[in-house]
């Protein structure tokens, strides 16, 4: 899964746990959501009129930010917007930087919300350290009150997760032999929360902070998340029947993973 969208998550996990005085051990600059970044900052980005508001720096870092929503907001959700882009789709964009569905963070309030959204750029493309992304979340809106949506619950959302990958696998099996390892360990998870061991980004969710099933699901979209750039599930080519059915299972598991990976996030609101 994409950098960009596991450090939107972190971010939520991060209030949520503060709120709820659930200890998060490992933050900014630390944990592996920041890896590769030299700064993250947080900037009120709104539009005035025909002019955008100056860029005023309202947190220098994470830490000082979510310290910030913690003592202000109810909690953090996270909001995976569609583009609808009529030339791209957002399952073959997901591999480009800001491509695919935009992640916006909403801290939320009794009567309205803010709306965050986040933009990557490198800004120091030989550094020793490897830590060449510069990263401004802009504040996009400061009353925004729109419902937080209703969702499906978590059991859906997995069967549907589950059915996704195993017709992925299905077609790998027959079409692209060199996947089936990966979309069987998918299907394993899946199937199986034993069988998962830690993600990569293993360091993102508090203890305490999600129950089991919305951790399970978390998981399971990072193992089964495989689009990117070149060397990716999105850079395989099928041409006619064959590509079509390509192009339709692996959108149904794109749309599937990010509703997964958004349910089991905003899981951590509230209670968890």
């Amino acid at each position: 899964m994409q950098g960009s969208i596991i450090q939107s998550i972190a971010l939520v996990f991060a209030i949520n746990a503060r709120i709820r005085g659930i200890p998060v051990p490992k933050f900014w600059p630390e944990a592996t959501a920041f890896n590769f970044c030299r700064y993250v900052r947080f900037l009120d980005g709104q539009q005035s009129g025909l002019f955008r508001k100056k860029h005023k720096v309202l947190a220098a870092d994470p830490e000082i930010w979510v310290e910030q929503a913690a003592s202000k907001w109810l909690g953090a959700r996270i909001h995976a917007v569609a583009r609808n882009d009529p030339n791209i789709s957002d399952r073959n964009a997901a591999g480009f930087v800001g491509g695919g569905a935009r992640w916006l963070v909403e801290l939320a309030g009794e009567r309205s919300s803010e709306l965050w959204e986040d933009s990557w750029q490198v800004v120091d493309q030989e550094a020793a350290d490897r830590r060449i992304w510069g990263v401004r979340y802009f504040r996009i809106a400061d009353e925004w009150a729109g419902a937080p949506e209703a969702g499906r619950p978590l059991e859906d959302i997995l069967a549907e997760v589950e059915a996704a990958i195993g017709q992925t696998l299905e077609f790998a099996r027959a079409n692209a032999p060199g996947w089936v390892e990966f979309y069987e360990r998918a299907h394993e998870v899946i199937r199986d929360p034993n069988n998962a061991g830690p993600p990569y980004h293993d360091d993102i969710i508090p203890r305490g902070l999600l129950k089991p099933d919305a951790e399970h699901l978390l998981i399971a979209a990072q193992s089964a998340w495989a689009f990117g750039g070149m060397g990716s599930w999105n850079d395989l080519w099928f041409e006619g029947e064959v590509g079509d059915r390509y192009d339709a299972l692996s959108n149904r598991l794109y749309s599937a993973l990010v509703e997964a990976a958004a349910a089991a996030t905003n899981a951590s609101f509230g209670s968890g």
